[in-house]
């Protein structure tokens, strides 16, 4: 339900669509309603800072994240002054096609509003925001819903600590965020930077991406998870006792990704999302300027957290997106 005096997403076919991708996820279960409603995905997109470094969402992990998707991902810098860096890129964006941007937005940061939607009015791009003040409870119920496994990335710290680090948003973990929001005063979400994370499986994903993970990276009044290895693996299946079986997708079903352009859709305007299946396009990554090549440390092993743990780190410590 959205508060009174929020501005809903209205307009015509948003046409080519591209995402807003940091890998988190807000971001992806914006990618997934929007497939559910059979818009036309042609690419993910992350604009990133010339000069920085993203802590919380590693550019090696979108990587197989796109793959594992089967969509490009095109990384456009960004350079300040960045109210007129952004502007410039999403234009480049128009220029190749794109239409509307899908973003996994919440509420306004700060005094700030929208500030993909005014920087994208100048060049005439749509922008939806599916995701857009709509209750917590309800936005942290859906990532368990649609079944996307997200673990916890980077934490601030207050209102959270270390021992979140590495957490998976399973049910018990969202109500703890839930819980300590509204005795804290922060946003259960983190649409405030309270944490970040980081997806490594759901059923748009043909295969899950495994971590490496090492101890935590303490911040300047925060804790970053410690990377040090990912790839993609085939999912398994789970016997009735619940042991592990033979190496399977996870999900199964009449509906079925098709090729469109660039991206993909489904074979229906809101098909079920927990039934997707079938192949699709390879994963390619696109720099809309000079491309700058990343290497991705190999993997040497590693698990995943797991619900109600702080994860296979070192040591632990507790912290939110």
């Amino acid at each position: 339900m959205r508060r009174p005096g929020s501005r809903p997403d209205v307009g015509g076919p948003p046409g080519a669509v591209a995402v807003l991708w940091t890998g988190g996820k807000d971001c992806t279960l914006a990618l997934h309603e929007s497939i559910a409603l059979g818009h036309d995905v042609r690419t993910l997109v992350t604009f990133v800072p010339r000069r920085g470094e993203f802590r919380a969402h590693p550019l090696a992990v979108m990587r197989l994240q796109a793959e594992s998707l089967g969509l490009a991902w095109w990384t456009i810098p960004v350079s300040p002054p960045f109210k007129r860096g952004y502007e410039d890129a999403i234009h480049r964006l128009r220029a190749s096609g794109i239409e509307t941007l899908v973003t996994g937005d919440i509420d306004r940061v700060g005094d700030c509003s929208n500030w993909i939607r005014d920087r994208a009015s100048v060049s005439g791009v749509g922008v939806r925001t599916p995701l857009w003040e709509r209750s917590r409870e309800a936005l942290l119920g859906a990532i368990h819903r649609e079944r996307i496994s997200a673990l916890v990335s980077y934490v601030r710290d207050p209102p959270l600590d270390r021992r979140w680090l590495g957490r998976a948003l399973g049910p018990r973990a969202c109500h703890d965020l839930l819980r300590c929001g509204r005795a804290a005063g922060f946003d259960p979400c983190g649409e405030q930077g309270e944490y970040h994370t980081i997806v490594v499986d759901s059923p748009l994903f043909d295969r899950r991406v495994e971590l490496r993970l090492g101890p935590a990276v303490p911040r300047p009044r925060a804790w970053q998870l410690s990377i040090t290895g990912a790839r993609l693996a085939p999912r398994t299946r789970r016997g009735p006792s619940g042991e592990q079986g033979v190496p399977g997708p996870s999900v199964t079903g009449r509906a079925r990704r098709i090729p469109r352009g660039r991206g993909y859709k489904l074979d229906g305007p809101k098909a079920a999302l927990s039934h997707l299946a079938g192949s699709s396009p390879r994963s390619s990554r696109r720099e809309l300027s000079p491309p700058r090549e990343r290497a991705t440390e190999p993997y040497r092993g590693g698990v995943q957290g797991a619900e109600g743990s702080p994860g296979d780190l070192d040591q632990a410590g507790v912290g939110p997106e």
